[in-house]
């Protein structure tokens, strides 16, 4: 019986001047490993290791099922939480979604962008459950508001809000040109209408 043992080897490669690119025509060495033979290995395995590949094999299963049977809630946790994402990136927060996963169980550990995403999901949670049952009031947006922004005073902005962009973009910004104003305030008196 041959026994190899694993090592590295140096190859050689020549030049060949027939390459089109300085790189293929140019020689040189590499590194090639060598593996241990794996002919005398066993790959049987023990009887407990056997025993929780098969427990978990089963618990995948299960999950596989009740998937199946009713995919919305881990399609709308993801839609959910990958909206929240990008709204944020939007305003300038970015944390990736393994770190907003964290916050989510452990927010002490979690990056402050992190926190604010998570605080953007129980947001976004709460404006589909109050305001999907069709009674809005004032205060549900402000207890949203209060969600998302915990230092920001309760109530509706006094001031103008700018979603993203920089400086330079805010100072070329003229404003909403005089014809439409007043489309615009007949507007938002239908939506404060709608709102009482």
């Amino acid at each position: 019986m041959v026994v190899t043992v694993a090592h590295w080897e140096r190859v050689q490669v020549a030049a060949d001047f027939a390459g089109l690119s300085r790189a293929e025509r140019q020689g040189g060495s590499y590194l090639r490993y060598h593996p241990d033979l794996l002919a005398d290995v066993s790959n049987a395995l023990s009887g407990a290791t056997l025993e929780q590949a098969a427990e978990v094999s089963t618990a995948v299963a299960r999950l596989g099922g009740r998937l199946r049977a009713n995919p919305l809630p881990a399609l709308y946790s993801t839609a959910l939480r990958s909206e929240s994402i990008s709204s944020s990136w939007i305003e300038g927060i970015r944390a990736t979604p393994r770190d907003v996963a964290v916050a989510q169980v452990y927010a002490e550990a979690a990056p402050h962008a992190a926190s604010q995403i998570v605080r953007n999901v129980a947001a976004m949670k709460d404006a589909i459950d109050v305001l999907g049952a069709g009674q809005w009031k004032h205060e549900h947006l402000w207890t949203i508001h209060q969600t998302l922004l915990p230092w920001h005073q309760e109530g509706y902005r006094r001031e103008q809000v700018w979603i993203g962009g920089h400086q330079q973009a805010q100072r070329r910004l003229r404003g909403t040109p005089r014809g439409r104003r007043a489309r615009l305030r007949g507007g938002s008196a239908h939506l404060r209408e709608h709102l009482r």
